[in-house]
């Protein structure tokens, strides 16, 4: 497994492997204590020139302590680096000196004297203004003074103690290894705890802290050193024998890989993740478990990683053995050797599986409540906890003005909302932060936008569950909040109309000025060929309301009709700036009008005007549509009433001259109105009838019908009803009359009627029944008389007709039909075979087959009966029923071939029983087949033959009702 590194310096910076030598120097601070180890003056160049360069940029007060370097050849190299030395030593921030002045004075070396002209050197340098002191100083001097290894490893030592932890100052000791002993430098390293060889600096391993070593014997020193470098080893390994244990029992995939991508180790949960062993993994390259659509983000993750230097993360998709794909994230770090160039790179994988589930999810979710967001139709907004606004849609834009940058974060909710209205939506806000419910959810206020115009908004809030948060949705309703108002007014109009048509128009016409906002209005009408205006508001006091049409836009207006608005604008341009003497005079620019209607016909024009440029909204248009509407109403009302005053007159005349009587009555049955004919009629006077009840002159018998009468008329039966009365001599008079309830505002308040004197009618009529009775017994006879004529002739035939109209009239009977079709029925039954009597009685009553000559006769018999019979007016349709009664359902019958409801039903009755009766009785050409046999015909053609109705009637009667044929007398 591998583990990366970090450097401590003292107090100072951290600094790890993969930072280059200028990095890890730049990061050197105060009260750091470097030893450098150098063989070559290239390495001696690569950190002594950095490290004062650094300070000289940081405001540090910089010191080279010269040896082997004289002091020109530093000035040198420094002057080669961008430094200017000479501005630099001038302002004293540079110093150069030899060695021997510094470390020794007279040739002696006192550690204690050099530490204290440190700390002086230190805090002049502090006094002058310099953030620290940096010092680097040669120590191949010691060489040449001939002191010990002793006394340079008590300095260092108690530079470690005394000086370095406590004041700010920063410095490299430069120790030549080709110069000075092995054995020494040895020693040194010991004394120093960072350590700078080659191009790396190193937390120094073998460093000994203060007081370890002073005043100890050498061979003490090496031991207890070497005892701890053992310790330390033996430290590190079991770290990194616990690193490797947790990393092989992680559940997170860990890989190594070389920088060409073979992979160099990996943890099982890696193998779990790729689904490959790790002897298979060993021998494989990183791409290849790699969609390759991803390789090139792996590429550009490692080339941001080398230029930064930090570790990174990126995604990608894993290739498993099976096949399958896996999508991940990698935390991908890098270990460089001391060039900067990458040794291998690690990584910790995640597998992202259920994330990646959950985010698309999430993705879907916010698409779609964004899509609904933005297409609510309604300006809608999060407002947050503090009332400022999170998030707008469109809508709002629209509504506001503002785009959503310049709201989004930046505005709050009450920056939109009226002063007048500010305090409450606060208080509903903080109501809906304590209990969403304590607040209502839809309230109207007055808005702000941009421009601060004042619009009336709808708004609809609610609490986002699970926070503090609101959404609102916000509807304009200015247009409908001034609809309304215009429309309440437009209602107190008409609630405060008076009886007066004229004035009601004239109140119309100015508020129609008024709701307009308009120079003046008009409502002009043609009146026996002029123009006049009837209704005015505003105008000016030179105005002409009365003017010949021709030429005026009113008079177009009128010419025009139908539902248009009329609108003209730009008049002095139009036109009619040369026919209208208005337009010019009064300087007018926009006319808006519509025509009113009275009945049929155009009369009017409502219209307002403009000395101004005025475009008329849908919602104008519509405003001065009903104001039109509603004069119309009353110009028709106006008319009503003149109409109604001439029509009173004129009924007051026809109903005094005319022979019916007219009357009212309460709802009680008193007589509140009658006229003057009653007196021709019954011999009573007007007021004596008046205020009388109707019932006391009612003829007593009748009484009970007439209070029924009155009855089923006042609730809204409408029909004649005749009855008796008495004269005023006693005498009884038959009246025909009518009525229909009488109503007052909607108040039934009694009935009223015509009533006729039809005594004369009456007596003729009774004398024309008399008449009709005995035309119809007449009529009787002679069917009656026929059918004995075909007895005569056939009597089987005979005996037929009267037992088929036996069972006609049962199954009409149990059909339900009236009494008197029933009467035709029987008549039409007892001669329906009366056609008969023009076949020969050898073809009637032929006991074998008939030839199709003789069949052809029979089936014209249905036609001769009607002949014979069409000759005689009857009350029935006699003649149709005995054409008709061969007929059948499916058209299969004669001598018509009529289907279904084309035959009438009393042939379609007769049908059925004739057929029934034929089957059942002897015939001299065959024996009687039997009713049960007859029964069972009917219903084998039911629907087909034969009319269903009928059939199951017929069957009820025997099945049922137990019915027989009759026998002859």
């Amino acid at each position: 497994m591998f583990y990366q590194c970090s450097l401590y310096s003292g107090e100072g910076a951290i600094m790890n492997e993969s930072l280059s030598i200028e990095q890890a120097i730049r990061n050197l601070q105060p009260h750091d204590h470097l030893c450098l180890i150098y063989d070559t003056p290239e390495e001696w160049r690569t950190i002594i020139l950095p490290f004062l360069v650094f300070g000289l940029e940081r405001n540090e007060k910089c010191m080279y302590l010269a040896d082997a370097h004289t002091a020109d050849q530093v000035r040198g190299q420094l002057q080669e680096a961008g430094v200017d030395v000479a501005a630099r030593e001038a302002s004293g921030q540079l110093v150069i000196r030899p060695a021997t002045e510094v470390y020794t004075v007279e040739g002696h070396f006192s550690p204690d004297r050099m530490i204290a002209s440190l700390i002086a050197e230190t805090e002049r340098a502090i006094a002058e203004g310099y953030a620290a002191l940096r010092i680097t100083g040669e120590m191949s001097w010691v060489l040449r003074t001939g002191h010990g290894a002793r006394e340079i490893l008590e300095y260092e030592t108690k530079l470690n103690r005394d000086f370095f932890p406590k004041y700010p100052c920063v410095a490299i000791c430069q120790y030549n290894c080709g110069e000075l002993e092995p054995e020494l430098i040895k020693k040194a390293i010991a004394t120093h705890p960072l350590l700078v060889s080659g191009k790396r600096l190193y937390r120094n391993p073998d460093y000994v802290p203060p007081g370890e070593c002073s005043g100890q014997k050498d061979t003490d020193y090496e031991i207890k050193q070497w005892q701890s470098n053992i310790e330390r080893k033996r430290e590190i390994q079991e770290h990194m024998r616990f690193l490797a244990g947790a990393l092989d029992a992680s559940s997170q995939p860990f890989v190594a890989s070389n920088p060409d991508g073979s992979i160099i180790t990996c943890n099982p949960a890696f193998c779990e993740l790729t689904g490959y062993t790790w002897e298979e993994l060993r021998t494989m390259s990183c791409d290849q478990l790699i969609n390759p659509s991803w390789r090139k983000s792996k590429a550009k993750a490692l080339e941001e990683l080398w230029s930064t230097g930090k570790p990174g993360r990126h995604m990608s998709e894993c290739l498993r053995k099976d096949g399958s794909r896996v999508p991940v994230e990698m935390l991908v770090h890098q270990v460089c050797d001391q060039e900067g160039h990458p040794l291998y790179y690690y990584a910790f994988v995640i597998d992202i599986t259920e994330r990646k589930r959950t985010e698309n999810a999430l993705r879907e979710a916010e698409n779609k409540y964004r899509t609904i967001f933005e297409n609510t139709g309604t300006a809608t907004a999060f407002v947050e906890e503090d009332m400022t606004i999170s998030l707008v849609n469109a809508e709002f834009e629209k509504l506001f003005g503002y785009a959503r940058e310049e709201v989004e974060g930046k505005k709050s909710w009450t920056e939109f909302i009226a002063k007048e209205d500010v305090e409450r939506l606060k208080q509903y806000h903080l109501l809906r932060k304590i209990d969403p419910s304590a607040a209502p959810g839809n309230y109207q206020f007055r808005a702000l936008d941009k421009q601060g115009n004042v619009k009336y908004v709808l708004a609809t809030v609610a609490v986002i569950p699970g926070t503090k948060k609101s959404l609102a949705s916000c509807l304009d309703i200015t247009e409908r909040k001034r609809t309304e108002e215009r429309l309440a007014k437009i209602n107190d109009c008409f609630v405060n109309f008076v009886p007066d048509a004229t004035e009601n128009i004239k109140r119309l016409t100015a508020l129609c000025g008024e709701l307009l906002g308009a120079t003046c209005a008009l409502y002009n009408r043609l009146e026996r060929g002029l123009l006049c205006s009837i209704g005015q508001w505003r105008t000016p006091p030179d105005y002409n309301p009365i003017d010949k049409p021709e030429g005026h836009i009113c008079f177009d207006v009128i010419q025009k009709g139908g539902k248009e608005v009329f609108v003209v604008r730009n008049l002095q341009q139009s036109p009619y700036a040369q026919t209208d003497p208005n337009v010019v005079l009064y300087q007018l620019q926009t006319y808006i009008g519509k025509a009113v209607r009275c009945g049929k016909d155009y009369v009017g024009s409502l219209c307002v005007v403009y000395q101004k440029d005025f475009v008329p909204t849908e919602e104008d248009k519509r405003i001065i549509g009903i104001l039109a509407a509603a004069i119309g109403v009353e110009e028709d009302r106006q008319r009503a009433e003149q109409a109604r005053e001439e029509s009173e007159e004129r009924y007051r005349t026809l109903v005094e001259n005319i022979n019916e009587v007219v009357f009212t009555l309460d709802t009680r049955g008193y007589v509140t109105y009658i006229s003057p004919v009653i007196e021709r009629v019954s011999g009573f006077k007007v007021d004596e009838i008046t205020g009388q009840p109707v019932r006391r002159f009612v003829y007593p018998e009748d009484l009970p019908g007439v209070l029924r009468w009155l009855e089923r008329t006042l609730a809204g039966e409408i029909g004649l009803y005749e009855f008796r009365v008495l004269d005023k001599n006693g005498n009884v008079r038959y009246v025909r009359t009518s009525g229909r309830p009488l109503r007052q505002r909607e108040q039934l308040v009694g009935l009223t009627g015509i009533m006729v004197d039809v005594t004369g009618c009456k007596e003729k009529e009774a004398e024309l029944k008399r008449s009709s009775e005995k035309l119809r017994s007449a009529l009787e006879g002679t069917i009656q008389a026929m059918a004995r004529l075909v007895g005569v002739k056939d009597p089987y035939t005979a005996e037929h007709q009267r037992r088929v109209a036996e069972l006609a009239c049962a199954i009409a009977k149990e059909m339900g039909l009236p009494e008197d079709q029933i009467k035709g029925l029987h008549f039409a039954s007892i001669i329906h075979d009366i056609g008969k009597i023009a076949i020969p009685a050898e073809i009637l009553n032929k006991p074998g087959r008939l030839n199709d000559a003789e069949f052809s006769l029979i089936r014209s018999h249905p036609k001769v009966g009607y002949d014979i019979l069409a000759t005689t007016e009857f009350p029935w349709p006699i003649g149709q029923i005995v054409l008709q009664h061969h007929e059948r359902m499916d058209g299969s019958g004669y001598p018509s071939g009529l289907k279904g409801r084309q035959i009438l039903l009393e042939a379609r009755i007769l049908g059925v029983a004739d057929v029934v009766e034929a089957m059942a009785s002897h015939r001299p050409y065959r024996p009687a087949q039997g009713i049960n046999e007859a029964l069972e015909e009917i219903i084998r053609y039911r629907g087909v033959l034969f009319d269903p109705d009928v059939v199951d009637a017929c069957l009820l009667l025997f099945n049922q009702k137990g019915f027989t044929f009759e026998e002859s007398a």
